[in-house]
């Protein structure tokens, strides 16, 4: 699916999350902390974090991953090479789709 992640699948129903690594907006002070946080205190639903591959967000990406690595949550994040799942579902930052697997390979 072009997705870059420690893990080659994750199956279950999955919520897809698009953003953009490099927006505060999106990330430590916005969509993401709010994610986690429903994540380590409500147990939310799997939440799959998706960042785009502009240059600025591969930039910001490992500064992203390393905040993530700090809380205790069942939010993944992935980095989308070259867009191609951003571009199969006509995402934008910020949007939202439940699928029922995730082939991350």
């Amino acid at each position: 699916m072009g997705l870059v992640s420690g893990t080659s699948e994750m199956e279950g129903s999955h919520r897809l999350i698009f953003i953009r690594a490099d927006m505060d907006e999106f990330t430590v002070n916005g969509l993401l902390r709010d994610l986690i946080d429903l994540s380590e205190g409500w147990k939310a639903p799997s939440y799959v974090v998706v960042a785009d591959s502009s240059p600025q967000s591969k930039t910001r990406f490992a500064t992203v991953d390393l905040y993530m690595q700090t809380r205790n949550s069942d939010v993944r994040l992935l980095q989308d090479q070259d867009n191609k799942v951003t571009s199969q579902y006509f995402a934008a930052p910020g949007d939202l789709f439940a699928i029922d697997s995730l082939d991350a390979s």
